[in-house]
């Protein structure tokens, strides 16, 4: 008897191994976990105080003061308190836009009214963080001795940016204001894919009843250093939270703090506030 072909051979045994002549599916190879993806962005908040505080000073507005101030941080975005909009009391300037100029064409601007059409909040950001739309601003309303005041909100591609700036007189007030800030980032972000931010001066300490109502909501990202006055800093009132759902899971703090006259000399003359500052990270 002769000896059967090599492949003939080969035929028999793969139908012998497999079951109803069919061949055996292969094990599946389970694919690799992606490399997660960070990206990072440093956030600024600081009460410019209209640029106006140290004018006597200067000679002038503290534009390039408080832009080489954003700049020595690379600030990615900055939430700006006390800032005026075509006020006779500071030259009629627009005063974010003309911020936003000094910082380069790279940079925008928006500003949040107050109580007034002309003071407010502001924001100035790199065109880069790619702007998908502008909030109608929450209104703060008055209900003592202090006055209406706002927040502003932006939102961009990876995140949300609010800047707010609370009463300085009523506690009460300060404690509505944290309370609508928080129904509105429920309401617009409570289930939402992106981090909201909030930055602001909010003119009360930890420990205060507004900050304790904050942060049953919020998780603190600034550290706990002084800021307020520029040149002997005595207060911890500037301050830049993240929204507590689950995207803030994704964000990390590199680095941050406050910058001092020790650090800047320029800080003493730019504002009475300190600005405080953080760069995160935040996995996309």
């Amino acid at each position: 008897m002769k000896p059967l072909p090599l492949i003939l051979c080969l035929s028999v045994l793969l139908m012998a191994c497999s079951k109803n002549g069919e061949s055996p599916e292969p094990e599946p190879v389970p694919e690799p976990e992606p490399e997660p993806v960070f990206v990072d962005y440093t956030l600024m908040t600081y009460n410019v105080g209209a640029f106006r505080k140290y004018e006597a000073d200067l000679g002038h507005l503290s534009y390039p003061e408080v832009a080489s101030i954003i700049t020595s941080v690379d600030a990615d975005i900055c939430g700006m308190n006390e800032t005026d909009w075509l006020y006779s009391r500071t030259y009629s300037d627009k005063q974010a836009q003309k911020l936003a100029g000094i910082l380069g064409s790279d940079w925008e601007s928006h500003f949040i009214q107050a109580y007034r059409t002309d003071y407010g909040n502001s924001m100035v950001w790199k065109k880069k963080l790619n702007i998908i739309y502008k909030f109608p601003r929450v209104v703060i309303p008055r209900t003592g001795e202090g006055e209406t005041r706002s927040m502003g909100a932006i939102e961009f591609e990876d995140f949300v940016f609010c800047t707010t700036h609370l009463d300085h007189k009523s506690n009460e007030d300060r404690l509505t204001g944290v309370k609508l800030i928080t129904d509105w980032a429920a309401k617009e972000f409570g289930n939402e894919s992106k981090p909201v931010f909030l930055a602001g001066d909010l003119n009360c300490e930890k420990g205060s009843d507004p900050i304790n109502e904050l942060q049953k909501n919020w998780k603190q990202l600034s550290v706990d250093a002084k800021s307020y006055p520029s040149d002997n800093p005595r207060k911890s009132i500037d301050y830049i939270f993240v929204y507590a759902n689950d995207q803030a899971e994704r964000v990390s703090v590199v680095d941050g703090g406050v910058i001092t006259k020790e650090d800047n000399p320029t800080i003493a003359v730019a504002s009475d506030h300190c600005p405080v500052w953080v760069k995160i990270k935040i996995q996309k």
